[in-house]
């Protein structure tokens, strides 16, 4: 591509292999079978693909968030139950995370540069409107990886700082200061969202999250300012500037995701190339390694058990979830003579009936990989419908919105009402079932009501989930190291008490972060260790800036 010929020059360590940079660059350079310049759809389209696929799946999705947050258990490999996770992943999903930030940002220079604007970006939509919904994604991409590690390689669009060295700023980035981030961040998705023009497409194809609507894309813009806001607003450095920016949002909610169609949904291909990533690992890869854990279940079924000295708590005790039945498919399969297969089976044929609710069984975590092998045999499978090919992957949904308004406002009852109702809608939830279940509910609105609705509702989202918890330390649903997770009767009515054990000495919290990947050290080494040593050390239990102390 014409646009990295400026780059290519200033690669010191490539150009070793090189007769040098010359005049004829352009001509030794051009592969006749290939196009100079990629549609700004086709970036589009690859960058947000690759980000999804590999955020959402069956590792960093499943085995780091989902594990984490204990909507999954793991009937094999339970050192992800314990918080030991494969360095790959880390190295993986980094990689994954800039390649995406790098087709996002080719977009930005494309449709802004004079002699392609309008021939590589006019004519796939409008070019400005481009400009701002991939200064969103890249908000919404750098906003995972700060919340997942902590200062990083960052890009601006348009601020500035000696740390904005990422995507082609530097060979050997800075990892820029999180306050640094977050600020900036804020900033960019207010400008992206005042320069939308909502009477014009953003791409006229290839859009799988809005099908090129600017004004839901100003509107992801405006409520993803907000999450970030509400995640910095008890940062003393910080404080100021995010309230400002809450106070300008909760005064015009009519710019936010304001409806539950209006979510922001990664729509899924029906085939098995381009399908959701937890339905290639079920039914493509043959992997059956995930059920629903055992403390998310009980936790729908409204049962938490409390064992002498648990720290946890289920405020909602007694009251069975509604969402269980679209969280999850029955198990319990010998009492209800059939297979695990035969679940499989009508789970991919969409033929799922609801259970009775002593069919849905977790699975049990942190506990002996004999023993998850034992409960995995009947325990539930996750639902039908976040299985299926072309599964909608939500960004962000209305649900959410509301729980941060309900937050910002004094935790306001009619928003707290609303994300649970259209988190119910959202999973397919009848309306009576929905009311009946809001009319059960306790009637006091506090942080960890709203919070913990808010789980609830961020089932599939999960590392928003973990940076929820993390920031507020709710919900308190979740069993902590040293407690115990399952107790397992005899057949002589004894019983034997299995503890949460993870591997690593110390550990008994749920982690605050992830390593930098290793793969770091050999490419930017130096930057790296300035890294851990601004952080402290590079372990899974140095919180972040925003998280509660």
């Amino acid at each position: 591509m014409k646009l990295l010929k400026n780059i290519a020059c200033g690669i010191g360590l490539a150009a070793l292999t090189l007769a040098g940079c010359t005049q004829d660059f352009d001509k030794i350079n051009v592969n006749p079978n290939e196009p100079e310049l990629v549609p700004t759809y086709s970036l589009f389209y690859h960058g947000t693909r690759q980000l999804m696929n590999d955020t959402r799946d069956e590792w960093f999705g499943a085995r780091i968030g989902n594990i984490w947050m204990q909507y999954y258990g793991t009937r094999n490999y339970q050192d992800e139950d314990r918080y030991v996770y494969r360095e790959s992943v880390t190295n993986d999903v980094w990689k994954s995370i800039y390649l995406s930030l790098n087709n996002l940002n080719q977009i930005i220079k494309i449709a802004e540069h004079p002699d392609y604007s309008y021939d590589y970006a006019e004519v796939y939509g409008n070019a400005n409107n481009q400009v701002q919904a991939a200064r969103v994604m890249k908000a919404f991409t750098f906003q995972l990886t700060a919340d997942t590690f902590g200062a990083v390689p960052y890009e601006s669009y348009s601020g500035e700082s000696e740390n904005f060295q990422a995507l082609g700023g530097s060979m050997f980035p800075k990892y820029a200061p999180s306050v640094e981030i977050y600020a900036d961040m804020l900033e960019d998705l207010k400008a992206a969202a005042g320069e939308i023009d909502e009477s014009k497409p953003v791409f006229s194809d290839y859009d799988l999250i809005y099908s090129g609507n600017a004004t839901y894309w100003k509107k992801l813009a405006n409520s993803l300012r907000l999450r970030i806001a509400v995640r910095v607003k008890n940062v003393p450095e910080l404080a100021d500037v995010a309230m400002a920016h809450i106070n300008e949002l909760k005064s015009n909610p009519a710019e936010l995701i304001a409806a539950t169609n209006e979510g922001a949904f990664y729509h899924f291909e029906a085939n098995d190339i381009k399908g959701a990533p937890m339905y290639k690992s079920y039914f493509v890869n043959n992997r059956v390694d995930f059920m629903l854990s055992k403390h998310f279940v009980d936790v729908l079924k409204g049962e938490l058990s409390k064992p002498d000295g648990a720290s946890y708590n289920n405020p909602f005790e007694g009251i069975v979830d509604p969402r269980l039945y679209a969280y999850a498919t029955p198990g319990n399969y010998e009492e209800r003579n059939m297979l695990l297969s035969d679940a499989l089976a009508q789970i991919k044929a969409k033929e799922v009936e609801p259970g009775e609710l002593q069919d849905y069984i977790g699975i049990p975590v942190g506990v002996s990989d004999n023993l998850a092998q034992q409960v995995g045999q009947y325990a539930s499978l996750p639902g039908q419908n976040s299985l299926q090919v072309d599964y909608l992957e939500p960004l962000m949904t209305y649900a959410e919105v509301a729980f941060l308004l309900s937050e910002v406002n004094n935790f306001d009852a009619d928003y707290y009402e609303k994300g649970i109702r259209s988190s119910m809608e959202q999973w397919g939830v009848p309306a009576d079932m929905a009311n009946d279940y809001i009319n059960a509910l306790p009637t006091t609105v506090d942080l960890e009501a709203v919070i913990t609705q808010k789980y609830l509702s961020l089932f599939t989202q999960s590392h928003e989930a973990w940076a929820e918890y993390r920031r507020t330390g709710f919900p308190r649903t979740l069993y902590l190291p040293g407690e115990i997770s399952y107790i397992e009767v005899a057949e002589d009515g004894s019983t034997i008490e299995h503890p949460f054990a993870p591997r690593l000495a110390g550990q008994d919290v749920v982690p605050t972060r992830m390593r930098y990947p290793l793969d770091e050290f050999d490419l930017n080494g130096a930057n790296y260790t300035q890294a851990i040593e601004d952080l402290g050390a590079n372990n899974m239990l140095v919180p972040l800036i925003w998280a509660k102390k």
